[in-house]
């Protein structure tokens, strides 16, 4: 019992022997904070209000046929700007010419209105005098619920102040919007005048090649697909009959006497020509004689000799019978010959054909090909004519993104604690901090015997 009774003893002893630090450390903190808060500048806070309109005039959305809108980010990103550089230098040149403290913003920029706001923000970013002028523009933002309405809060140490931040703020949100909407309009219009150049151009060459095509394949494209069928059949047909025509030329062509045609067939050919059939009969009729005349040579020899009348004018009919039956053959040959000739070069032009109507798929897809080009031509044509209308209605300025919707009137001063309660809670404070500063210096004061931590 009396182990624990001892530090509470040595406690007490130490706190009454250093009495004058822990009365003289909360004091003193007091009187600072007396001293600093008596001193503390008001803040007043002003809000003016700027909408952001759905109908942005940016390149993306003259070029695209359907406009993505994406309120989130887009606000997002004007507020971003609001805050930005670039708008508070601006805003500081207004400021110097009513507030003092801003006046050094002039000769520091200079040349600034002729500058645009890119080059501004970068002479801002060079001098760091310029910059501290510049962010000590106190401005925050923040969408009002789901609107597309963005409020600009700005706190200054004074309500004139205040206010007039809050609406140049906003005025200039409002001009820098309009000027790097122009200029983006600006880049768009001449954008989409060279893309319609480059279009008519290339639509212009699109056509040519269709109609170049249309008029090379004119007559194949006519044709129809299904005919491939019954034009194979007929090239079949005419290659039978030329294969018929050719052995019967090579029978004929290799007869050495006239009675060697009985070995020839006629329907070999299976060809009906009004030439061939006449003289196949004559021919025939011919050998018949000649044959009918060796027959009766032969009768007349039983009883008469070669010398005799009857015997040498058998001999000289059959010889012209048999002259007019090799002209015959002759003219039957060569009439072969030509006829043969003939269905070649018709199977030859039906083989065309058939190649022609093979080929014609592949020219169809080929048409359809080029006239896709044309009707892609045509309608990117339609398109940028109609955005190049979209972006000249803006270019006139008949669309406004960011609009002004309620100045800044008043400054409400943010609520301050009193003088008291900050005292006093710096005497609270400070009488914590005299007691750890009371035990510091017990820890190194030996004259009252050993350390406290030793009784433990």
């Amino acid at each position: 019992m009396g182990e624990a009774e001892l530090p509470q003893r040595d406690i007490f002893r130490v706190l009454w022997r250093r009495k004058w630090v822990i009365i003289a450390v909360p004091i003193l903190v007091g009187a600072l904070t007396y001293r600093f808060t008596a001193t503390s500048l008001p803040v007043y806070e002003a809000e003016s209000a700027v909408q952001i309109s759905r109908a942005a005039a940016t390149v993306q959305a003259l070029l695209l046929e359907v406009l993505s809108w994406q309120e989130g980010d887009n606000i997002a990103t004007q507020s971003e700007i609001i805050t930005s550089q670039k708008i508070k230098a601006r805003v500081a040149l207004r400021l110097a010419r009513k507030y003092p403290e801003f006046q050094e913003v002039t000769s520091l920029l200079g040349d600034a209105g002729e500058m645009d706001y890119d080059a501004l923000q970068q002479r801002v970013g060079e001098n760091k005098q310029l910059a501290g002028l510049v962010a000590a523009i106190a401005v925050e933002t923040h969408r009002k619920g789901n609107s597309d309405i963005v409020a600009i809060q700005a706190t200054a140490s004074s309500e004139a102040l205040a206010i007039d931040t809050a609406n140049y703020v906003a005025e200039e949100f409002v001009t820098y919007n309009i000027a790097e909407r122009n200029r983006e309009i600006r880049q768009a219009v001449q954008f989409i005048r060279d893309g319609i150049q480059e279009t008519e151009l290339e639509l212009r060459e699109a056509e040519r090649n269709l109609e170049d095509f249309e008029r090379t394949h004119a007559e194949t494209l006519n044709l129809e697909v299904g005919e491939v069928g019954g034009v194979q059949e007929k090239i079949d047909s005419l290659g039978r009959n030329v294969a018929h025509l050719e052995e019967a030329i090579e029978q004929l062509e290799g007869m050495n006497r006239v009675d060697q045609y009985f070995t020839f067939s006629p329907a070999l050919t299976e060809t009906e020509d009004p030439q061939i059939s006449p003289l196949e009969q004559q021919v025939l009729r011919l050998i018949l004689q000649i044959n009918e005349s060796k027959r009766e040579r032969s009768e007349l020899l039983s009883y008469l000799t070669e010398e005799s009348r009857e015997i040498r004018l058998n001999a000289l009919q059959t010889e012209e019978l048999e002259k007019s039956a090799e002209e015959l053959i002759g003219s039957l040959l060569r009439r072969y010959r030509a006829l043969r000739q003939e269905l070649v070069e018709q199977r030859d032009a039906w083989v065309e054909r058939h190649d022609q109507l093979v080929v014609v798929p592949g020219l169809n897809r080929q048409l359809e090909s080029l006239q896709n080009q044309v009707v892609l031509k045509r309608d990117a044509l339609n398109l940028y004519q109609r955005r190049l209308q979209d972006a000249e209605i803006q270019e006139a300025g008949e669309i406004q993104e960011v609009s002004l919707v309620e100045r800044a009137t008043t400054a409400a001063l943010w609520p301050s604690s009193s003088r008291l309660f900050k005292t006093l809670i710096g005497l609270l404070l400070g009488t914590l901090l005299g007691g750890v500063f009371a035990m510091i210096l017990n820890s190194r004061d030996t004259s009252m015997g050993p350390p406290l931590s030793e009784h433990f």
